[in-house]
């Protein structure tokens, strides 16, 4: 991130993420890879060639040997060279081959969703951890007008007692509540740190990426928001979120899965050719021929079936493996869905209860200020207890932290329900389409085959 920059808002900070983060990334090779897999599943349409080359030289020497019998050449010199050409062609596996191709495809579909769940909690992640250092830096500056009043407080009070008006207990209470703080000032930015490097961490970035000299963005939203039903969150969740539709797709893999066992009762049927080429060379001594050479060539094709029609019973039990595994992937979508709802309602109760925090504590504030103010004068004139005045004071600190959690509560839960809705976000740069690396005419080859199955 650049040292000149001074400030950092909520979505310039998703935007920098999405582009760094390293988890994202990796999500996005994995869709890449889900795409190579779809064309891979492609290739039991397209025949299967291969070639096979030899090359052999036999070296025989029987001189030494006396009396040698019939047929055993003194010397022999052999030397041939062949190519056998083979090619097969899968006419029909049950439908395997399709069913591959679906659950391929519906792999690389998935993939895309699971794509947009990363997104989905990442920007959410980001949100949460941008808020943090907020409340941090709330909690730093809450803390330093408490350190404040406390210091003005002990330099009244060591007057008072020189001039023997209150004890010396007095100004050691103001001692130290000073000291605590200066340690909630401590733990203030403790915090504050902690959670810059949590959100550099998101942002792609190291301890230096997010210095303390990078301010942040003022709260978006500091008053009530209006929220529409319920039920109407719940229709946009089902409809927009990603992991929900994962779970979909995996319901649908499973099902393919299912009917893919059933091309274990079907026959597999080929086709072949085989055509081999050799050259062969002779060469012997003590022979009416010295020398001979000649050429071979054959072709041969034809079909194969495979049919297999008992295995002990493993196809069929393999067909009921599936089928329990489809079960328990419509289990698996339906906990989705159940999750998708509680997560809609959690967020819409936390914006109400967000809300009315905000309201009361606003309302809270400028009573116990107020207060404060009062017992203040009532103690400087004699009229109130130090302990009535520390009571105020503490009343004031825990309502300016109440309230500074509040706004701070009311944003995360906005940003808590977009994200259980999966709520828009044009506004973020988007993925790169997925480009492969193979030869562009391969790859157009590989699309028009892909689009025969769309």
């Amino acid at each position: 991130m650049s040292r000149r920059k001074k400030t950092l808002s909520l979505q310039e900070a998703q935007a920098i993420a999405l582009q760094n983060n390293p988890n994202y990334q990796a999500a996005y090779q994995a869709i890449k890879a889900a795409k190579y897999r779809y064309y891979r599943s492609l290739a039991a349409y397209l025949p299967n060639i291969q070639s096979n080359s030899s090359v052999t030289q036999s070296l025989r020497n029987s001189y030494h040997i006396k009396n040698p019998p019939a047929g055993i050449m003194p010397y022999e010199n052999y030397f041939s060279n062949g190519t056998t050409l083979q090619a097969t062609w899968l006419v029909f596996d049950g439908f395997e081959r399709e069913f591959n191709m679906l659950i391929a495809q519906t792999n690389f579909n998935k993939s895309l969703q699971e794509d947009a769940n990363a997104r989905r909690l990442l920007l959410q992640a980001v949100a949460f951890a941008y808020y943090d250092i907020m409340l941090a830096e709330a909690g730093k500056v809450i803390a330093e007008a408490d350190l404040k009043f406390q210091t003005s407080s002990l330099e009244q009070a060591r007057s008072r007692y020189r001039f023997g008006k209150n004890s010396m207990s007095d100004v050691l209470n103001f001692q130290i509540l000073g000291n605590e703080a200066r340690s909630a000032i401590l733990t203030a930015v403790t915090r504050a740190r902690s959670a810059r490097y949590a959100l550099a961490a998101l942002m792609g970035g190291t301890v230096e990426y997010l210095p303390a000299a990078i301010k942040l963005d003022p709260l978006q939203i500091t008053e009530d928001v209006k929220i529409e039903p319920l039920t109407t969150y719940y229709d946009m969740a089902i409809a927009r979120r990603s992991d929900l539709a994962a779970a979909r797709s995996e319901l649908k893999i499973s099902h393919y899965r299912y009917l893919q066992g059933y091309a274990n009762f079907m026959p597999t049927v080929h086709l072949f050719y085989s055509g081999t080429f050799s050259n062969n060379n002779f060469r012997y001594a003590d022979y009416r021929y010295n020398a001979s050479r000649y050429n071979h060539l054959s072709n041969t094709y034809g079909a194969t079936m495979q049919w297999n029609l008992f295995e002990g019973f493993a196809s069929y039990n393999l067909l009921r493996e599936l089928n329990a595994i489809e079960i328990a992937a419509r289990y698996a979508l339906q906990e989705r869905f159940l999750q998708v709802i509680n997560e809609v309602s959690d967020a819409h109760e936390n914006i109400i209860n967000a809300a009315g925090q905000l309201k009361l504590y606003r309302q809270s504030l400028d009573w116990v200020f107020e207060q404060r103010q009062l017992v203040q004068a009532e103690y400087n004139s004699a009229k109130a207890t130090i302990t009535r005045l520390n009571g105020a004071q503490s009343d004031l600190i825990r309502a300016e932290n109440m309230l500074a959690i509040a706004q701070i509560e009311l944003n995360k839960a906005v940003v808590q329900l977009q994200s259980a809705i999966e709520g828009d976000t044009s506004g973020l740069p988007d993925r790169p389409a997925v480009k492969l690396s193979t030869v562009q005419a391969l790859d157009k080859l590989l699309q028009k085959l892909a689009d025969k199955f769309q």
